[in-house]
């Protein structure tokens, strides 16, 4: 057949049809099929009675524009021919228009194909800017032992807008396409990273692993460390107060060892959402006790001890010259579910319960003691070492299982 090529292919009975493809505008030899213009068409149907087209033939109409060509007398005889398939190009709406006359009279509206070529997106002057500082920074790259490092302070003396957040990520992901080093570090020491853009630099970890590369952030700002950690491990924190609870009694099992955070009270919030802008006003060592229903509420209970007397006996009395400690205090604290937040799951405005792990030594203290001939001994104890001689010392029930996993956990981080 004259003008054909193959590219069609259709389902139908008995399997795969490969339909031949005529391009109509080597027949046709016209740019415009203009309104209520017959001539082409009558030009289409010769040729399918000339070529005695008996199977599903599609004419490409590239490189013509057809206007209203349901007005053309002619062309809707050619739809009547069962065989007569069409694809238009660059016309969705005169397709469009089509398929809906098909559909008004029973015909198969699958037998008009649109197609719609790409067009080209332009490059934004923002892209540009983008692109160009990405390649500035460039220079500012260092490769360690097959570790890429980003010394951002030699560029910029603050992160303050989310634009130089992104100039850090495109210029990571570029690096990396240059390289193929896939552990980038990047140092922040020395250059103030604004709170209105701490989440962005903590997501730029989220967004660096999903193009295969592992980023850490060094920072010698401790509260920032903090913020950093509290972003990359909580997210966005977008969950219902009954999605909490179930959390909550997922994670939590009475007598589960922890610390507890209470925040100071204040109308100001930190980007959290925590009281007092995030300020501790008391950390504790505490044994969840369970939950309490209340008529408004559920309360999570707590039995919290005083740092200050939170000692064995024995190092209380070698301390306070021979004193005897009666009982340890703990106090029940009841919080509403709405004010805490747990692990790394969830932040609460006015209290946070987290695990005792310790990841330095701040918090060790020595424990002193004597054996049976009254030789006085001290080791230094870090944080669930020290509750769970203090909890066996006055026999204070809590989960033996958990605090031991704790306990262990902070030793491999210590090195111990």
């Amino acid at each position: 057949m004259a003008f054909g090529y193959t590219s069609y292919i259709m389902d139908k009975p008995g399997g795969l049809y490969i339909m031949e493809t005529i391009n109509a505008h080597d027949i046709l030899n016209v740019d415009t099929i203009s309104r209520g213009n017959n001539k082409p068409w009558e030009k289409l149907l010769a040729y399918m009675a000339e070529h005695n087209i008996n199977e599903p033939t599609n004419f490409d109409f590239n490189g013509i524009e057809i206007v209203q060509p349901y007005n053309s007398d002619s062309f809707l005889k050619l739809l009547g021919n069962p065989n007569f398939y069409m694809t238009i190009h660059n016309n969705p709406k005169v397709a469009a228009s089509i398929n809906v006359m098909m559909a008004l009279v029973g015909g198969n509206s699958d037998r008009i194909r649109a197609v719609q070529a790409e067009i080209p997106k332009k490059e934004t002057p923002e892209q540009r800017n983008l692109a160009n500082m990405a390649k500035q920074l460039q220079e500012y790259f260092e490769t360690n032992n097959g570790v890429g490092e980003l010394h951002i302070y030699k560029r910029f003396d603050q992160i303050g807008v989310p634009k130089t957040v992104n100039y850090i990520r495109e210029a990571m992901k570029l690096y990396h396409e240059n390289t193929k080093v896939s552990h980038i570090v990047l140092y922040t020491s020395n250059i103030s990273i604004q709170p209105c853009v701490t989440q962005e630099v903590a997501n730029l970890v989220k967004d660096m692993i999903e193009i295969g590369i592992t980023l850490e952030i060094v920072t010698d700002d401790p509260d920032l460390r903090v913020k950093l950690g509290i972003y990359h491990s909580i997210g966005a924190n977008n969950y219902t107060l009954a999605q909490k609870f179930d959390i909550m009694k997922a994670r939590l099992t009475k007598g589960r060892v922890g610390i507890l955070t209470k925040y100071k009270e204040g109308r100001s919030t930190d980007e959290f959402g925590r009281m007092g802008r995030g300020e501790k006003a008391q950390v504790r060592v505490a044994i969840f006790q369970g939950f309490q229903k209340t008529d408004t509420t559920v309360m999570a209970v707590f039995r919290s001890f005083n740092g200050n007397t939170f000692y064995p006996a024995s190092h209380w009395q070698l301390e306070h010259d021979g004193e005897i400690m009666e009982d340890i205090k703990g106090d029940l604290v009841y919080i509403p579910i709405s004010d805490l937040g747990i692990y790394n799951d969830f932040v609460g405005p006015r209290y946070h319960f987290s695990t005792p792990v310790q990841y330095s030594d701040e918090g060790s203290e020595y424990i002193y003691g004597a054996d049976h001939e009254g030789k006085v001994h001290g080791r230094l104890m870090t944080i669930p070492e020290r509750a769970k001689e203090v909890f066996e010392d006055h026999l204070i029930p809590y989960e033996h299982e958990s605090l031991d996993a704790y306990i262990e956990e902070t030793r491999r981080i210590l090195g111990k």
